[in-house]
């Protein structure tokens, strides 16, 4: 492996045109280090975001960062046309724990869960199935 930078490490063009979009009308891309060398060891990472109309980011967190919008939040398309944001972060791994999933996805005792989020068994089912990541 090479260690010597080129002019490619600090040329980027992966962010030019959205994603993917999920069934929740968003798509996001990651830009670290990773896909973008330059960024190496200056400790930040971005993120291009899209929303279609109604496109919603679930409730996250970046365990390992901060950014604009905080600890514990939502990002949600409000408009009437697409939109697209560009996030900045203090890491070059902030990581990401979408809520959804975290919570309903995993191992947390049913019991638990029905009484916190007051759920019936049959609807903490429905959303241990639509979470699970297997």
């Amino acid at each position: 492996m090479n260690s010597n930078a080129t002019v490619e490490d600090f040329i980027f063009t992966g962010i030019k045109l959205p994603g993917n979009f999920t069934n929740t009308g968003f798509t996001s891309k990651p830009v670290n280090a990773n896909v973008f060398p330059g960024l190496n060891t200056l400790g930040l990472s971005l993120v291009r975001a899209d929303f279609g109309v109604g496109g919603v980011n679930v409730p996250h967190y970046h365990p390992r960062a901060t950014e604009i919008a905080g600890m514990l939040h939502f990002q949600m398309n409000v408009g009437e046309s697409p939109a697209a944001i560009l996030g900045s972060f203090d890491s070059q791994n902030p990581g990401l724990m979408k809520i959804p999933s975290t919570i309903f996805g995993s191992d947390i005792n049913e019991e638990l869960l029905e009484k916190a989020f007051g759920l019936s068994s049959k609807d903490l089912r429905k959303l241990k199935k639509k979470f699970s990541s297997s």
